[in-house]
């Protein structure tokens, strides 16, 4: 339901915040992404996670080069994850369409149901 950017976004943003420590260089072998793309998708998921949720800086390099999380939101780093695809989902033109065709065939179905229900209830 996302575009290839958001879900290469969402790759990255899953595997920093499911290992304590990575570099860039690592990061880059293991999803055979280039660093300056990851550096880019970086910039925006922080930029998203401000504006969303005022954090500045959620992600940050060390001068060792390692990737690593704000300490203080450490404990919440899954709940941010899932808000920040919730998020991109809701941006999703796919997404709410699926949403409105399964809201509106589901209140579609309910609405002939009730009707065969009270016709049946008025049969009895």
């Amino acid at each position: 339901m996302l575009t290839d950017a958001k879900k290469k976004e969402l790759l990255v943003f899953y595997t920093i915040v499911q290992t304590n420590k990575c570099s860039l260089r690592e990061l880059s072998q293991v999803l055979s992404i280039p660093k300056r793309t990851i550096k880019e998708i970086i910039r925006k998921l922080n930029g998203t996670i401000f504006q969303q949720l005022s954090i500045p800086r959620f992600i940050y390099s060390t001068a060792k080069g390692e990737l690593k999380l704000d300490s203080q939101h450490k404990d919440e780093k899954m709940a941010i994850f899932h808000y920040i695809k919730l998020f991109f989902l809701r941006e999703s033109n796919r997404f709410n369409f699926y949403c409105y065709f399964l809201i509106r065939h589901t209140a579609v179905f309910q609405k002939k149901y009730y009707w065969k229900s009270c016709t049946y209830l008025l049969l009895i």
